[in-house]
């Protein structure tokens, strides 16, 4: 039993990092080759735990250097990863990951150095029983080296995390505030994957205080840490290997609509040159020119108003915040200060809460429509996004929704 709890987090890493890999090797896409590392650094961390919850002694020193290198990296590694998808690198790229070559280089030395009975006593009085009065010489270095390993793990592992967390949430709100249809493309992490996270977070850390000779005597202990960083693991290769958009694409996207944008407003070229100069001699002067900056703002926000409940370009299928610019003849930072300023909404939660009004009043006329259809028709990309906004805007399903109306 001790043995089918290690190998099932063991072999799930070596399941991601197997298919991530030829998945990179297909798409050339780098956050994948970045998380089959990651993946590959996890499945030796929990190769040393195999070793170690099963007694193979000889294996050891190997398996115990591994596992400190292993153990210090895999979550830099991780945060290199979400670096990659949300492509804001770390100002010292290699500085997360230092701590972790420097503890297996010393580890791995001391190992070497020891002779084989202050191996045999450092593995047996202090790994497998947290003792080490008894320990002298190099031993007892040992002691003092993993010992500051474990402390370095725990102090790092919040930071760590916490800017993983952050750095996906900017870039996910740049992403909404450009696509309506976002679900695709943001960097998502669901509630289940969020709390399993939270979960196995907590878990490293606990376990980096109490260190697994904690768990060694008990297969419920052992269970708990285990299954949670399976599922989380399982998660992570998956929502990985499925993705498919990134910062390198969305930059790429916003690209191609600029050059679109500017074909398309090359005969009102000289219009938005005046309108860039009016906004500048507003902030120069201001609050002299406060009212004409006003003005300029509350009319372009009645022309988007204009067009999202006269015209209903909601409806329309991959809509971006750039082709309200190109209708109204101006440039997509002005749509993005007129919406927050005067409509007090952003551009991805009016086009959503349009297409679920839409909706119901299909359903008011329809209450047994196709949801796939529906969804198409109010403009989403997916019937999961329709569902995810439709419970956002309205507090429940459209199932529910109907349930609800016909009672009334």
């Amino acid at each position: 039993m001790t043995l089918l709890l290690c190998l099932l987090p063991t072999l799930t890493c070596a399941f991601w990092c197997t298919a991530l890999l030829i998945s990179y090797c297909e798409h050339n896409q780098k956050d994948k080759l970045l998380l089959a590392i990651f993946s590959f650094m996890a499945t030796l961390l929990y190769i040393g735990h195999t070793v170690y919850f099963t007694h193979l002694t000889e294996l050891l020193p190997i398996s115990d250097t591994i596992y400190c290198v292993a153990n210090l990296a895999v979550f830099p590694l991780y945060f290199y990863y979400v670096c990659q998808v949300t492509e804001q690198h770390p100002r010292f790229r290699l500085l997360p990951v230092v701590p972790a070559l420097l503890g297996g280089l010393a580890v791995g030395l001391l190992y070497v150095a020891m002779t084989k009975e202050e191996t045999n006593d450092f593995i047996n009085i202090y790994l497998y029983h947290i003792r080490h009065g008894q320990l002298q010489g190099l031993a007892y270095v040992q002691v003092v080296v993993h010992q500051a390993l474990r402390v370095l793990f725990v102090l790092t592992l919040l930071p760590i995390a916490y800017l993983s967390w952050k750095k996906a949430k900017d870039y996910n709100n740049h992403v909404r505030a450009f696509f309506a249809d976002s679900d695709d493309k943001v960097f998502v992490i669901p509630y289940s994957l969020a709390s399993l996270f939270i979960i196995a977070t907590v878990s490293s850390i606990i376990c980096g205080i109490l260190g697994r000779m904690f768990f060694i005597h008990s297969i419920t202990l052992l269970a708990i840490p285990s299954f949670s960083f399976c599922c989380m693991l399982f998660l992570i290769g998956y929502k990985g290997f499925t993705r498919q958009f990134s910062c390198a694409e969305f930059n790429e996207k916003i690209e191609l609509l600029k050059k679109k944008e500017e074909q398309d407003l090359h005969v009102n070229q000289q219009h938005t040159v005046n309108e860039e100069r009016e906004m500048t001699e507003c902030e120069e002067h201001a609050p002299s020119l406060e009212g004409r900056d006003d003005a300029h703002f509350s009319e372009l926000s009645k022309n988007i108003n204009e067009l999202m409940y006269g015209q209903r370009i909601y409806l329309n299928h991959n809509l971006t915040i750039n082709d309200l610019a190109v209708r109204l003849g101006t440039n997509r930072e002005y749509i993005y200060r007129a919406m927050k300023e005067e409509i007090g909404l952003s551009f991805s939660e009016m086009v959503n809460r349009l297409r679920i009004e839409y909706a119901v009043e299909r359903l008011e006329t329809d209450p047994t429509p196709s949801m796939f259809l529906l969804a198409d028709e109010a403009g989403f990309a997916s019937v999961t996004s329709f569902y995810r906004n439709f419970k956002l805007f309205k507090g429940c399903t459209p199932k529910q929704w109907l349930q609800r109306h016909k009672q009334r």
